[in-house]
């Protein structure tokens, strides 16, 4: 989700402020998720989807 609260744009040119886990439960820093878990807006590529994961990593979110 960007600063807004909609989901990203799927060309991966937005900032990501966290990931969602539930509702209303955003993990925004200092956290290790599933890389396989994690779930991006339909038709973003693959490439972009390593865009919003390499963004997510600078916050302070970790894929494994």
């Amino acid at each position: 989700m960007n600063a807004q609260g909609a989901f990203v744009k799927v060309d991966g040119s937005e900032d990501p402020i966290g990931v969602v886990v539930g509702p209303r439960t955003i993990l925004d820093t200092y956290a290790i998720v599933i890389k396989k878990g994690l779930a991006f807006p339909k038709g973003m590529s693959a490439a972009n989807q390593e865009k919003m994961i390499e963004k997510l990593y600078k916050q302070g979110i970790k894929t494994i």
